[in-house]
């Protein structure tokens, strides 16, 4: 993987109507170029896993992918913003089995910022032969080394359906529509 070009991209915030510049960090390059070969791979590919870097975390997305690559390739980077309802959703999408009162609870400590400011989020296609158990191993490093334990980081334990659910929800939705 390589990490030496620098990505200026232009994003469209639509609650502003304003272009704002945002350089990002250095980023792989990957064989998947847009959210519908991402979700395909995830469809198609055993031991794929979807990582979702929140508002909290993303200023640490260069070292969650070094870390990520340590233990398998990160396969695809997708930069986006969006405000507190539509990552409200997002979370939602990821955590089913919550009853919306108990979401809107925990949710919460994943943002920081105000309702009316962009929130970016990352979300990534990973792919790793590690076990369980080395999984959750390097997911507390990484967020214990970003400090903000689960508000900085989701990455799904299994390849089961939650990760094509998870692909859909956010390389396959509108959601995605306020892509970097």
């Amino acid at each position: 993987m390589q990490f030496n070009t620098y990505i200026f991209m232009t994003c469209l915030i639509f609650s502003g109507y304003y272009t704002k510049t945002y350089n990002m960090h250095t980023l792989p390059s990957t064989d998947l170029v847009n959210g519908a070969q991402a979700l395909a791979y995830c469809q198609q590919t055993q031991d794929t896993y979807i990582v979702i870097v929140w508002p909290r975390g993303h200023h640490h997305l260069a070292y969650i992918i070094e870390k990520l690559n340590e233990h398998g390739s990160v396969k695809y980077v997708q930069n986006s913003v969006h405000n507190k309802k539509e990552l409200f959703s997002l979370y939602r999408k990821l955590h089913k089995h919550m009853s919306y009162k108990s979401a809107k609870k925990y949710f919460k400590p994943y943002i920081r910022a105000s309702s009316y400011k962009p929130l970016p989020i990352a979300a990534l296609v990973f792919h790793t032969k590690d076990s369980l158990e080395k999984i959750i191993d390097w997911k507390k490093e990484i967020r214990d080394y970003i400090g903000e334990s689960y508000y900085s980081i989701h990455i799904n334990d299994h390849y089961d359906p939650g990760t094509i659910e998870a692909a859909h929800a956010v390389f396959d939705s509108p959601l995605t529509h306020t892509s970097l």
